[in-house]
């Protein structure tokens, strides 16, 4: 991948899991005022300074062509891009800054995407013009043979509280601002300082926005012969702050077996909650905002259920 700048130079550099990739995909994925690139090649989703320095990776599976584009986002509305990604299993929301894949414990089964892969991305748009963004993903089984979704599928907030953007997504190299909701083209339009293969940002202006606290992720050490060690990661994929609430967790006895109180919560940000030694084998569930403390989007996806082992 080169990068070429009006005095003649350049930079490059090699992608180490094959020579192909998909057009790259520019946003700001951080919290500095500069645009990164992002680029999915076979097995890996890439974020790049400007200088190509890399600064974030997660695995994908696209070996049917490896020609795959992520879509960045504004899904919260925070000026922070999020990268929309869809892969030939997955469909993920990524948000880089944290290293968290919203979708990951969300009520979207986003696990059940399917795509034998070619030159494709995720849209996004304003379809129904509510001020809250839609996600618009193509999904086919029928080249992998396996279950999943299959056809258009349109993802959206039941609340209309994810950010706004604009009404029209109109190719797959979209760049904001180059055209009107009326699809009216705009006439010498300027470079885009929200990137490219990026949706418009738009705060938020639907309903109220609110949390929506998930265990997004679960970590275990067994640190044998001594004990086996249990943390969890709560985030808020809501587009609202969340004050305090506390985090348990249960065995499958349904007994509570560790809690711990999180102060506050940013839109878009996790903490990890633990360490919990698991003293017996069995099911460990986790749960957010145990007491209901905090009024959410959605009160349906606060679990988070796993298995532990114990040191024989």
């Amino acid at each position: 991948m080169r990068i070429a700048y009006p005095d003649a130079t350049e930079v490059h550099v090699e992608l180490d899991d094959g020579d192909w990739s998909g057009p790259p995909t520019i946003a700001n994925f951080d919290t500095d005022p500069e645009l990164e690139l992002a680029v999915s090649s076979a097995h890996l989703l890439r974020v790049y300074d400007t200088d190509l320095t890399l600064m974030w990776s997660t695995p994908i599976q696209d070996t049917s062509s490896g020609f795959l584009s992520a879509t960045a986002v504004d899904w919260d509305g925070d000026g922070v891009w999020e990268l929309l990604h869809a892969d030939e299993q997955r469909l993920s929301l990524w948000d880089v800054d944290d290293d968290v894949d919203l979708f990951a414990e969300s009520c979207i089964d986003a696990g059940m995407h399917r795509s034998g892969t070619h030159l494709e991305s995720p849209s996004v748009a304003d379809l129904d013009g509510d001020g809250s963004l839609e996600m618009v993903v193509a999904s086919n089984v029928d080249d992998l043979a396996l279950p999943g979704w299959r056809g258009v599928r349109v993802i959206g907030s039941e609340t209309a509280s994810w950010a706004g953007t604009a009404r029209v997504w109109n190719q797959h190299a979209n760049v904001p601002g180059h055209i009107h909701d009326d699809l009216s083209l705009v006439a010498n339009p300027a470079l885009s300082t929200e990137g490219f293969r990026a949706a418009r940002s738009i705060p938020p202006t639907g309903s109220t926005p609110l949390p929506d606290l998930v265990i997004v992720d679960a970590e275990k050490c067994e640190d044998c012969p001594d004990q086996t060690v249990s943390w969890v990661a709560v985030a808020n994929i809501g587009t609202a702050d969340a004050g305090n609430f506390v985090v348990s967790a249960y065995d499958a006895a349904t007994t509570l077996v560790y809690q711990e109180s999180v102060l506050s919560l940013a839109a878009g940000d996790h903490q990890w909650i633990g360490p919990y030694a698991n003293p017996v084998a069995g099911t460990l569930t986790w749960v957010a905002d145990d007491f209901a403390l905090v009024e959410e989007c959605d009160e349906s996806d606060n679990t988070l259920a796993y298995a532990v082992d114990t040191c024989d």
